[in-house]
């Protein structure tokens, strides 16, 4: 089992460990990370009593662009799609149930209280936003990511999210409490 170093948008560096699959080998089926990506934002989803998500080939199109150009950062809104993205070494234990599950974890972020957008949870948020129906991912092994820290490193992940969620004055009702499992729960392959 290796440890991951999770790098996020809010630039926090987490270490993480899995003992499931190796990305590598999952990703030479492209319907198992269909089916992984899926599987673990539904999870997400379920738990916070919002409808499942199905897949678009266009944010797949869009994120698969966005993967290969190993530049990591947000862009701005393409065509009508919110993005979440990761980038983490690539290890045994390693599964693309791992981005999602970073993303769901900001949930112990959020702040209930008073629903807004925030660097700590914008992931989570989106992960979970009620009237978001489609994801698309996809993603690229960037290797060293050149050691500047403006390219990502390992395997980096891309999801695109229509409609875009994290949109402003819509967080009340997009955004719903945890309504089973605990704060702690990972989805699994």
């Amino acid at each position: 089992m290796f440890s991951l170093k999770t790098l996020l948008v809010s630039m926090v560096v987490a270490g993480m460990a899995s003992p499931i699959a190796d990305v590598e080998n999952r990703a030479l089926n492209p319907g198992t990370f269909v089916n992984d990506m899926l599987n673990a934002h539904n999870y997400y989803r379920r738990q916070h009593g919002v409808s499942d998500v199905t897949w678009s080939a266009d944010g797949a199109a869009y994120a698969q662009k966005k993967a290969n150009s190993c530049i990591f950062g947000h862009q701005n809104p393409v065509s009508g799609f919110g993005e979440n993205i990761f980038s983490s070494s690539i290890g045994g234990g390693s599964t693309f149930y791992d981005p999602v599950n970073a993303w769901g974890q900001e949930r112990s972020s959020y702040n209930w209280n008073s629903p807004g957008f925030s660097m700590s949870a914008g992931h989570f948020t989106q992960l979970v936003w009620a009237s978001t129906h489609q994801i698309g991912c996809a993603w690229k092994d960037c290797g060293d990511g050149g050691g500047d820290g403006t390219h990502a490193f390992g395997a980096y992940v891309v999801c695109k999210y229509a409609p875009p969620g994290n949109v402003e004055g819509g967080y009340k009702t997009n955004v719903l409490p945890q309504r089973s499992g605990r704060p702690t729960d990972k989805a699994h392959p």
